[in-house]
């Protein structure tokens, strides 16, 4: 039977507090990225230009019908074949 100890918890807590403004600015990046993004998709979608309204939506439909363990493994062992991103650290941040 596996037993918890509540004392390492809160000895790992001044490091997680530490960490908490770096996690919620990124937070709020990728929010107003991600909303600014799918935005723009969404005005592509509905223009009247042609070109725009299908890479939209090739876009979209590419990403919906393809599986999150795909797109993790796409950036942590594909970007580095591109030079893209160098190191364990900054594919974390990926």
């Amino acid at each position: 039977m596996v037993s918890y100890d509540i004392s390492k918890v809160w000895s790992f807590l001044p490091t997680l507090v530490q960490a908490l403004p770096a996690t919620l600015a990124l937070m709020v990046l990728t929010t107003l990225l991600g909303s600014a993004f799918g935005l723009v998709l969404t005005w592509a979608q509905v223009s009247e230009e042609k070109v725009g309204a299908g890479l939209a939506k090739g876009y979209i439909f590419t990403l919906r019908c393809t599986p999150p363990i795909v797109l993790l493994f796409l950036v942590f062992y594909g970007l580095p074949q591109f030079k893209l991103v160098v190191g364990s650290r900054y594919r974390s941040l990926v």
